[in-house]
């Protein structure tokens, strides 16, 4: 067996911290916690505790990392049409920047005991394969550009990573912090609560603490995709909406009762009205 050295990890967190937020660990966190390839206006369930230990196994600094999440907390996901090119605008990128899939391969893998015939290119595919991420999107979210990667018999210790990080706690941030809570919590760790407080992460995806599905389901297909509620603007949304909850002779007649009670309106006004609101374009 053998694990990545030392020297690689820590080289790896200093490249990470000029590139990635904690936000973007965040994401990666429920990112190995889904069940399905990732594709945009899907609405993805997935128990909170695997994201919460992932992030946890990686940032706590320390041989226990704890436990005591709950089994059986489920939330949501739901990523936006276009959401890997809105990381910088949802506060998960530095600067613009793009992290390199080998640092951030390096520390995901940082805990993780290999057979020694494993090569850097295996690390690639298992690591696209547990974030359930597209060679497409991989391409997008990720630089390719290749890094020395070595590997050592023994596992290094983790007193010893935190000596080479510069950090004194081990609960650490993806920001070279360190921190009171745990790193993986969703209610007060730095990781996953931003998720939650920040408007801007909304650009790229909707997180909910309830299975999203429920409530906003399109009946119309077999694949049960959901509203993208933050990448609509409210217009688009209510226009969606009512598509989805109602069919287009129920509006009719709906609308031609309230119709018949306005009488100041004129008749050709009254006829756009019912037809924008039939084809769906108001």
């Amino acid at each position: 067996m053998k694990y990545i050295s030392l020297s690689s990890v820590s080289s790896a967190y200093d490249a990470n911290v000029s590139t990635t937020t904690n936000r973007f660990w965040g994401l990666i966190g429920i990112l190995s916690a889904l069940d399905s390839v990732v594709r945009p206006s899907v609405s993805y369930n997935f128990f909170s505790y695997k994201a919460s230990e992932k992030l946890d196994s990686l940032f706590i600094i320390s041989d226990d990392k704890g436990t005591g999440y709950r089994k059986d907390t489920v939330r949501s996901v739901m990523f936006c049409k276009d959401w890997v090119h809105c990381l910088s605008e949802g506060g998960l990128l530095k600067n613009s920047s793009t992290p390199n899939v080998y640092n951030v391969m390096t520390w995901y893998f940082r805990n993780r005991p290999f057979a020694d015939e494993v090569t850097v290119s295996d690390l690639l595919k298992q690591f696209l394969e547990e974030l359930h991420l597209s060679i497409e999107t991989a391409r997008q979210f990720f630089l390719f550009d290749k890094t020395d990667i070595t590997f050592s018999e023994d596992k290094y210790s983790e007193t010893d990573l935190l000596s080479q990080i510069g950090l004194s706690s081990v609960n650490i941030t993806a920001e070279r912090n360190t921190v009171a809570a745990k790193p993986g919590d969703f209610t007060r760790g730095p990781l996953l609560q931003p998720l939650y407080a920040s408007q801007d992460v909304v650009r790229c995806f909707l997180l909910t603490p309830f299975d999203f599905s429920q409530y906003y389901l399109n009946s119309d297909t077999e694949e049960e995709e959901t509203l993208v509620l933050a990448s609509q603007g409210c217009r688009d949304f209510l226009r969606k909406l009512l598509r989805k909850l109602y069919r287009p002779t129920r509006i009719f007649h709906y609308w031609n009762r309230r119709l018949q009670h306005r009488r100041s309106i004129s008749e050709s006004t009254d006829a756009e009205l019912v037809s924008s609101l039939i084809t769906g374009n108001y």
